[in-house]
């Protein structure tokens, strides 16, 4: 699921380029346009890299590394999709309500983000471990 929607993320921000409004965009929102379209691609890259390396490595006797790899992959995709979901909605907010609103939103759920994929699983993780 994680993977999948990152990918179709990425592909909405590879399309949006070819719609009529990208050309009312000012030069901030067409810089932070390609910020979130590299970002996302890049996290698609991550959530891919876990898949190639089981095909490449299979049998090779490496699965203590490749499984240690993987998780520091997936969780630094995790983390980033946190602040690309953020990063599109001050887009969004910003081209359709204005920048205020969006730079307030954007703030607010970037700390939603850090809580819920950072201080949730830490603190899950010292309760377990006493």
């Amino acid at each position: 699921m994680l993977q999948t929607g990152s990918q179709i993320l990425a592909a909405f921000l590879v399309a949006l380029p070819f719609q009529d409004r990208f050309e009312d965009l000012d030069a901030l929102q067409v810089g932070w346009y390609l910020g979130l379209l590299l970002l996302a691609l890049l996290i698609v890259a991550l959530l891919l890299t876990p898949v190639g390396m089981h095909r490449r490595l299979f049998r090779q006797r490496v699965k203590d590394e490749m499984v240690k790899t993987a998780n520091t992959l997936l969780r630094t995709a995790i983390l980033l999709l946190g602040l690309l979901l953020s990063g599109v909605a001050v887009f969004v907010i910003d081209v359709v309500l204005s920048r205020g609103i969006a730079v307030g939103t954007g703030v607010v759920l970037l700390a939603l983000m850090g809580g819920l994929l950072v201080l949730l699983p830490h603190r899950i993780a010292r309760r377990a471990h006493g």
